[in-house]
């Protein structure tokens, strides 16, 4: 009794114990050889299955074939070239390709009486319930964020969590390059969570402003600043910024998401540094100011020139004036004193005389 007292024990401390844990977790997970001659083996995992019901599945997954029998499961993932994972649920067994643009966007959850069969990339790049984080980051991604330098949190799919809250938070959308809205739900987010468009565009600016690896002062400002604001088709709603040359200050406006043309600037500070500040550079110097700058000094000097003829022409009208006037004295002094007269009188009195 008691040898079987102490058996026991040992049981229940090696089932407890981390290491005895990590002998069961072997246990349920473990490799198996594809009998094909392509070198492919299938990492099996029990207790894992799809997240939600196989038919949700769209759009970037693809469900290759339905098996009846879950016995050939393996088998037939093994036989199929572009299966990479193969799950049994619900008594069936799915063959599916999770591969979209190199990254796994299957996600496995805990599931009783599942069995997940991954094979190739997609055993790399496993997502299963509550390591998101860790593992959402596939090599591809990597990859490109090495290359361009780019945050590795930049590359996360926006993550509402568990809870049931509403916060409004922005994450960085690397297929559309700008920094989008969604809704958080208060817990086991991921990095890729703002509190605004300006924190999310300063933690992956080198994303979402390429164009920053270059001088601001060399572009083109017929270009990016003096063409109006332009919506385009498309019917979204992106805040955005754009120069008004009228003004020369920057304008909030609404994108819809296509088309429109290069006056069209993530933040205002990027629609300052480049329109405004630079405006009048060397480099980036904008031709509609030149205009405006040149017209401004025509009127200045057409003025100036205004201003002196009427000052020319007042000093010549007071000239001729005064001259006009002492003629005038002069002729009327020669009136009066006449050297005939004089002689008349002379020789009235010599009469008289």
């Amino acid at each position: 009794m008691a040898i079987q007292v102490l058996f026991l024990g040992s049981l229940v401390f090696f089932l407890f114990s981390p290491g005895g844990q990590e002998s069961v977790l072997s246990q349920a997970e473990n490799v198996l050889p594809c009998s094909s001659d392509d070198g492919q083996s299938l990492r099996t995992q029990k207790g894992l299955g799809l997240e939600g019901p196989v038919s949700s599945l769209h759009g970037e997954a693809e469900v290759l074939q339905q098996l009846e029998e879950p016995s050939g499961c393996a088998e037939a993932c093994c036989a199929s070239s572009r299966c990479n994972l193969a799950v049994v649920q619900g008594g069936r067994c799915y063959l599916i390709d999770c591969i979209f643009q190199d990254k796994n966007v299957c996600r496995l959850v805990p599931q009783d009486g599942a069995i997940a069969y991954q094979k190739g990339d997609a055993a790399e790049q496993t997502i299963t319930e509550g390591d998101e984080d860790s593992n959402e980051i596939v090599s591809s991604s990597k990859r490109l964020a090495e290359a361009s330098s780019i945050p590795e949190h930049c590359t996360l799919k926006p993550k509402t969590g568990p809870c049931r809250a509403a916060f409004p938070r922005w994450y960085y959308d690397m297929e559309k390059k700008i920094c989008s809205r969604f809704t958080y739900g208060g817990c086991m987010g991921n990095e890729n969570n703002y509190e605004s468009e300006k924190a999310c565009m300063d933690k992956c600016s080198i994303v979402s402003e390429p164009e920053k690896t270059k001088s601001d002062k060399g572009i083109n400002f017929q270009e990016y600043c003096a063409p109006p604001s332009d919506t385009g088709p498309c019917r979204a709603a992106f805040p955005r910024w754009y120069y008004n040359i009228s003004t020369r200050t920057c304008t909030m406006f609404i994108y819809g998401g296509c088309k429109g043309n290069k006056n069209n600037h993530q933040s205002e500070e990027v629609c300052k540094e480049r329109c405004v500040a630079h405006s009048d550079a060397k480099e980036g110097y904008d031709p509609l100011h030149t205009t405006t700058h040149h017209s401004t000094t025509a009127v200045a000097l057409a003025v100036l020139l205004a201003v002196m003829a009427a000052i020319l022409l007042g000093a010549m009208v007071v000239v001729f004036v005064k001259v006009t006037r002492r003629n005038h004295q002069e002729s009327s002094l020669a009136t009066i004193w006449s050297p005939i007269d004089d002689k008349e009188c002379l020789m009235k009195n010599a009469y008289t005389l």
